[in-house]
């Protein structure tokens, strides 16, 4: 590292340091554009100098991070007050993990000791394949809800079904002939038109008046709510029943789910019921990798070791007087999962289950597929750069960096590592390729192999989430929500 790239690195991260200080932070424009060039010009000359070596590209990559955080002071999109903590904030910890990164990659130079990296790299994707391919064993286990103990009649509880509809399209009117063709006795159906801007959802929400299913016209969106947990809010105080179910108007129902799925919660004495449907199968290669990598962000991470269980948004079931008595969506109006508030509530009363079940089904569009992909990541990193920096350079070098390693240390005759590499490898295709199964309950061999393709979309999509709820605009159904998110008052996702 010569000293020129070494004077950079000091300057920049100087430069970045005092930038808080307030006599400066009050130029801070010119200073970000000062600082954005000290970061192009370190990162293009130390990969120059050293392309070869893992450190020098984990220092660029974390560099990229830190120019996003420098960007967002050109950007200004939000207050200064809550600009200056999230810039400091990620500027810190961006510029710690670049100094420790340096100091390794300095020590191991010097000790010529460079292969001992791939090593812990190798076992470290090892040991991360594993914990994914555990984590789903116990979605595995769980019930699918065919052989449930159906509960009497005279005992089953008073059920309202609640459905957010804008813009829908005939997935809405399969969804309410399903329910309307289930055998449950007690049941309430509640639509609500959310400011549709055309004609056929209120169509088709009062098509089905006749039949009991009641129609409700959305209100406007307060300022401080997330137009998607302001609808909720709506259906659940127009319900009546003792339970409610939200769903979305691509799902459909067999005749005996909401029976067997009332009867589940009410044996095991649970909270809140989430379910993982049976996605319709299609043959185009994008909608067998954007579903299951969604759902692989659930079932596949070691959620549970936070206190936070996997969870859906298409079809989940609670007790209306648990949902009011956790501050109903009043407490989380500004969170994207608001069903992952209540689940993480059950959770730690081990009052909520999570399940797999052929009852459901699901038939998201992967134009809607993407759209929830890029709205939920940057909200599940905590809207923080440092994270996105993190798993990034995760997926890069311990996911899809295994491949090329394996191939690197086959021809190099390191058989250790070659086997280490490989066998994460399998594990990685089994966890993606048994997810794919799961989301279409079928098997599915090209799943097994599309892990590679799959953690390269995943990337992409992380850095697309946060470019766009940084400096552009993240929309659900045709409403922006990325400033509603990006509010420092908003509430975390986990």
């Amino acid at each position: 590292m010569t000293l020129f790239v070494i004077v950079l690195l000091v300057a920049s991260v100087i430069v970045e340091l005092v930038l808080v200080c307030k006599p400066i932070w009050r130029h801070r424009r010119n200073f970000a554009r000062l600082l954005l060039t000290l970061l192009i010009l370190e990162s293009v000359w130390l990969l120059l100098l050293e392309p070869f070596h893992i450190y020098v590209w984990i220092i660029s990559i974390i560099s990229f991070y830190r120019a996003v955080n420098i960007y967002r002071i050109l950007k200004n999109r939000f207050s200064n007050e809550h600009l200056l903590y999230s810039f400091q904030n990620t500027s810190r910890k961006l510029i710690l993990a670049q100094i420790i990164i340096g100091i390794i990659g300095i020590y191991l130079d010097t000790l010529r000791v460079s292969n001992d990296l791939w090593i812990f790299d190798a076992l470290l994707g090892l040991l991360i394949a594993i914990a994914m391919t555990i984590s789903i064993v116990p979605i595995k286990r769980s019930s699918s809800l065919i052989n449930a103990e159906k509960l009497a009649v005279s005992k089953l509880p008073t059920l309202s079904v609640l459905i957010p509809a804008r813009n829908e399209s005939d997935s809405l009117n399969e969804c309410l002939i399903s329910l309307l063709a289930c055998n449950y006795p007690k049941l309430e159906i509640i639509v609500l038109d959310d400011a549709s801007s055309d004609r056929r959802t209120p169509e088709i929400i009062r098509s089905f008046a006749h039949d009991g299913v009641i129609f409700i016209p959305g209100k406007e969106c307060p300022s401080k709510w997330l137009a998607k947990n302001w609808a909720y809010q709506q259906l659940l105080d127009s319900s009546n029943g003792e339970l409610v179910l939200f769903c979305g108007a691509d799902t459909k129902f067999n005749p005996s789910a909401l029976t067997d799925l009332v009867s589940e919660l009410m044996e095991h004495e649970l909270m809140m019921l989430s379910l993982m449907p049976v996605n319709v199968y299609s043959t185009q290669v994008r909608y067998r990798i954007l579903q299951p990598l969604r759902y692989s962000w659930e079932i596949a991470l070691p959620r549970r070791l936070l206190w936070r269980p996997p969870v859906l948004s298409t079809c989940w079931l609670a007790k209306r007087s648990f949902l009011f008595g956790s501050g109903s969506f009043k407490a989380i109006s500004r969170r994207i999962s608001p069903e992952s508030y209540f689940a993480g509530i059950a959770f730690r009363s081990h009052k909520y289950k999570f399940l797999r079940t052929l009852l459901v089904t699901s038939n998201k569009p992967v134009k809607d597929q993407l759209e929830t992909s890029i709205r939920v990541r940057y909200p599940q990193l905590r809207r923080r750069p440092e994270i996105v920096a993190l798993f990034t350079m995760l997926e890069i070098f311990n996911f899809f960096g295994l491949i090329p390693l394996s191939l690197v240390a086959g021809l190099d005759g390191n058989w250790i590592l070659m086997s280490i590499g490989l066998v994460g490898i399998v594990f990685y295709f089994f966890t993606f390729g048994f997810v794919t199964s799961l989301t279409y309950r079928r098997f599915v061999f090209s799943g097994y192999f599309f892990w590679p393709l799959a953690v390269l979309v995943d990337i992409w999509l992380i850095n697309v989430s946060m470019i766009k709820y940084e400096f552009g605009t993240v929309s659900w159904k045709g409403r922006n929500i990325d400033h509603s998110v990006m509010n420092p008052q908003a509430d975390n996702v986990s």
